[in-house]
């Protein structure tokens, strides 16, 4: 690419007609950024993710260094582009933009008596950009679009014929308030396993805990992750892939969500929840036992009347009950 006159020395794939719209691919260097670009006309088809300085972060072939070598990025106030070696003087190997849209290696040599294959992309459809829309995660299985929980088909129409370009909606809106912190109205689900959108941002956190608040106090926050530090996602989270769950190189994403639309655990405000759900669940235990035990206690002693109906009365206001309303029932026990 060349900087000073600002143009884009772009890979073309000549096979595809340029008279059909939309079906033009072509690659190229991400203006001011070291990632690699396919596009399909107009339209962002893929990325190879952030160059590391030895790998790109979604194409780790090129970690192995076996048939290129020194890969190199090189920009300066002229030009931006890479370079690379022969891994080895009895291999050679190209690289081709297909009119499917596919970037592909191959290698020739020892060995190999033809070009054979060494890695193409994108391989799987959700390496291919944007391609489950927003707030969606993309995984391998059927369905291969999901919306996360809080959010549904933009175009239900659409998704329902697999056209899940417009993404998904949240159900509910967000009830931001960047003063109130963790008691935020705002709480999280989690996607398990993934593999991070880009575009995300780095944030001082000493734990799990401080990045949730930081992210509940921005209201552009979307989402959040912690993973030997803190990341979070502003306004639209968009290229969320989700591996098997026997694939366990994934890590977990936080979504925003409003809080009066779903309740999980993981987070402060669910765990507080859940615990007063249990709460709950004990004092109902609790009152049912001791009714159980006073009318026990009721059926055994109005017998020897030894107990008068002032004193039933009494227990039962303790437990909290409507003397009035259920004394009928109380009179037949005796």
């Amino acid at each position: 690419m060349l900087e000073r006159e600002g143009l884009v020395a772009c890979i073309i794939d000549l096979n595809a007609s340029s008279s059909e719209e939309g079906s033009l691919f072509s690659l190229e260097i991400e203006p001011d950024s070291s990632h690699i670009l396919l596009w399909n006309g107009t339209k962002l088809y893929w990325t190879s993710g952030v160059w590391d300085g030895k790998v790109f972060s979604f194409v780790t072939e090129i970690a192995l260094d076996y048939y290129i070598k020194n890969l190199t990025y090189v920009s300066n106030e002229n030009e931006s582009y890479f370079t690379y070696e022969a891994g080895f003087p009895t291999f050679f190997t190209r690289f081709v933009l297909d009119v499917t849209g596919q970037l592909k290696q191959y290698v020739w040599g020892k060995d190999f008596p033809q070009w054979s294959l060494f890695w193409t992309r994108p391989s799987p459809q959700c390496e291919v950009y944007n391609f489950c829309g927003s707030f969606s995660s993309c995984n391998q299985n059927v369905p291969i679009c999901a919306c996360i929980e809080g959010f549904r088909p933009y175009n239900p129409a659409a998704w329902q014929l697999g056209d899940h370009s417009d993404g998904c909606v949240r159900e509910t809106p967000l009830q931001c308030d960047p003063n109130r912190g963790d008691e935020s109205n705002d709480t999280f689900v989690v996607v398990e396993n993934t593999q991070f959108p880009g575009n995300s941002e780095g944030l001082v956190s000493g734990n799990v805990e401080e990045c949730q608040v930081a992210c509940l106090r921005n209201c552009s926050c979307t989402a959040y992750a912690y993973d030997n530090g803190c990341l979070i996602w502003k306004n639209a989270l968009f290229n969320l892939r989700q591996f098997q769950s026997s694939d366990g190189s994934g890590r977990d994403i936080h979504v925003r969500v409003a809080g009066s639309n779903v309740v999980v655990t993981g987070t402060n405000k669910p765990k507080t929840k859940k615990k007063t759900k249990w709460i709950v669940l004990g004092a109902t235990g609790v009152f049912f036992t001791l009714s159980g035990i006073i009318l026990a206690i009721m059926r055994k002693r109005s017998k020897r009347g030894s107990i008068s109906f002032a004193f039933y009365a009494f227990l039962l206001q303790l437990l909290g009950l409507d003397v009035e309303y259920i004394s009928k029932y109380i009179v037949r026990i005796f």
